[in-house]
């Protein structure tokens, strides 16, 4: 085993004062190397400067591509959507055809419109099974 005031005699279990130093200094040098700013650890660490918040939605950028997920729409798309939609019930194109070519799911679609104040969309939309 090795000798008394290293971090590795302190893993084996050796809790005397120079061990324990030896792990709380090996303690201090890994937390102050990751606390850079800029990187998502640093912002679950709690960090909010800009550099850890666009660190962090890149990071959830990149999660969302990598799973599949669809990027984040801006509100002038869904408003162009939901009159887009519109048009096309207004012309009798059945519901689960118009918002497919919008590009959504009925119950994405449904949800849109409702939050978006567009009562006679979501209205044709409520309880239309795709």
């Amino acid at each position: 085993m090795s000798d008394h005031g290293t971090r590795s005699h302190y893993r084996a279990g050796c809790r005397c004062d120079d061990c324990r130093a030896a792990n709380a200094a090996y303690d201090r040098a890994y937390r102050a190397g990751h606390r850079e700013h800029g990187t998502r650890a640093a912002y679950t660490r709690g960090c909010r400067c800009d550099a850890c918040r666009s660190a962090n939605a890149e990071a959830h950028r990149a999660w969302r591509a990598a799973h599949g997920a669809t990027p984040r729409i801006s509100q002038e798309e869904i408003e162009y959507r939901l009159d887009e939609l519109e048009h096309l019930l207004e012309g009798s194109v059945y519901p689960p055809e118009a918002c497919a070519r919008v590009g959504w799911k009925v119950d994405a679609a449904e949800r849109y419109a409702s939050i978006n104040g567009r009562d006679s969309v979501a209205s044709r939309l409520a309880g239309v099974n795709a």
